[in-house]
């Protein structure tokens, strides 16, 4: 026969060994529950965050794309002496692009992309000193000194790419940007880098 004392013993072992399976298996089962939940919380406000920027990501996209094309014309303009068409069209171009370096650009760019519009007009200053005036657009629309103008545009354009990059969180293109590079030495150390906005 079998001793009842021996058969209570391994019963009661049973017991607590599955009393600690299903203690750990409910403890396991509310972390996995307080983790969805903690997700779910952390997905809507993200979603909430990004709807919340939409409306100036989608004004900053806007501004970026006509910044591109506006430095784009005045790069690769190639207007003949007397083409009134060509050289009104240039000089629309010209006021657009002082309305967004001075105006809605500055609203929307980050730093990036200010250096480079700041080198795009620094550039367009050297091949047309008197920086739209009607009476310097068709010597400023024929001339061949271009390639340095064409190159700030083409930085222009990468580091809208960047900034886009950064501004929605996507992956587009390896940054290219010529003004994303840190500030060496003791100028990185003391926040010095090129000046803004001139």
């Amino acid at each position: 026969m079998s001793d009842p004392e021996n058969t209570n013993t391994n019963t009661k072992a049973k017991t607590k060994t599955y009393g600690w399976v299903a203690s750990l298996l409910k403890a396991v089962g509310s972390i996995v529950a307080i983790m969805g939940l903690v997700w779910t919380v952390y997905s809507y406000l993200d979603t909430r965050a990004l709807e919340a920027k939409k409306p100036f990501l989608e004004f900053q996209f806007k501004l970026y794309e006509e910044a591109v094309a506006v430095t784009g014309r005045l790069a690769t303009a190639q207007c003949l002496t007397g083409d009134e068409k060509c050289i009104g069209e240039y000089a629309d171009d010209c006021d657009r692009f002082e309305e967004l370096y001075w105006g809605g650009l500055a609203v929307v760019e980050d730093e990036l992309v200010e250096k480079a519009m700041v080198a795009f007009r620094n550039e367009f200053k050297l091949v047309s000193p008197d920086i739209c005036k009607p009476d310097s657009l068709s010597a400023v629309a024929t001339s061949g000194e271009r390639k340095n103008l064409k190159s700030v545009s083409l930085s222009l354009a990468h580091c809208v790419n960047a900034s886009l990059h950064r501004s929605w969180q996507v992956d587009l293109l390896p940054d290219r940007c010529a003004y994303s590079k840190p500030v060496a030495g003791w100028r990185r150390l003391f926040g010095l880098g090129p000046a803004g906005k001139q």
